[in-house]
């Protein structure tokens, strides 16, 4: 999207998801995905959007620590 407004709010909401114990098993299947645009969005011009990122990333690497989430990837994979 061209309106940072809507990439912040996408991160927010992916950082809700994964916040919800109930909910978080559903990222498994497209964790790929979803870190790659975490990781896109860190770069992004602005910066609410990358504190959204960041934020997001964070709780990820959280729940991935915590068992929650298969991790996918190994060190410079990416």
């Amino acid at each position: 999207s061209k309106d940072w407004g809507t990439r912040a709010a996408g991160c927010n909401e992916l950082g809700a998801l994964m916040a919800s114990a109930e909910r978080r098993h559903e990222l498994a299947p497209i964790l790929d995905k979803v870190t790659t645009m975490l990781l896109e969005k860190l770069s992004d011009p602005h910066y609410k959007v990358v504190h959204a990122a960041l934020t997001c990333t964070g709780a990820l690497a959280e729940i991935q620590v915590s068992g929650f989430l298969p991790v996918t990837c190994t060190p410079f994979s990416l």
